[in-house]
């Protein structure tokens, strides 16, 4: 793999990671039609993505500038590591269900049997990304050693 090609894929894999948590992850279809959720108003916890994608494109652009050595690389390929297994656990675990409020009453949540949460596509695509830029991160390590 060039020099180029992996700071590229580790840049943009990043700056993808970052990015995706602000579209839609989550559905529901209920008889008033069809409510959508990003991942970030469906659960706080994937802000978490859009800072290790923010520090996974910056360490990409920090190594393309000849800043930094195998660690840093490593540290690309821990920090995607990281951030592509919080985006399969939010998509294979979902973390959000619906919550119904009767006009006037008290707001009720809907067992997770009676409605399913369809998750998007760009919750894997989030993992996806994060894992391109790991795996360019890893080979051009190898390249660095060998």
């Amino acid at each position: 793999m060039t020099f180029r090609v992996a700071v590229v894929s580790m840049v943009t894999g990043g700056l993808v990671t970052a990015g995706l948590p602000f579209l839609v992850w989550y559905a529901i279809e209920t008889p008033e039609g069809l409510l959508t959720a990003t991942g970030v108003e469906a659960t706080p916890e994937l802000w978490s993505l859009v800072g290790l994608g923010g520090l996974i494109a910056l360490a990409g652009v920090a190594v393309g500038a000849g800043r930094g050595g195998g660690a840093l690389v490593l540290a690309v390929a821990g920090a995607s590591a990281l951030a592509a297994g919080w985006a399969l656990e939010n998509a294979l675990h979902v973390p959000v269900g619906l919550l119904v409020t009767e006009p006037g009453g008290t707001p009720g949540r809907v067992a997770q049997d009676l409605v399913t949460v369809d998750v998007q596509p760009t919750a894997y695509l989030a993992a996806a990304a994060a894992a391109v830029a790991g795996m360019a991160a890893l080979l051009r390590r190898l390249e660095e050693i060998s």
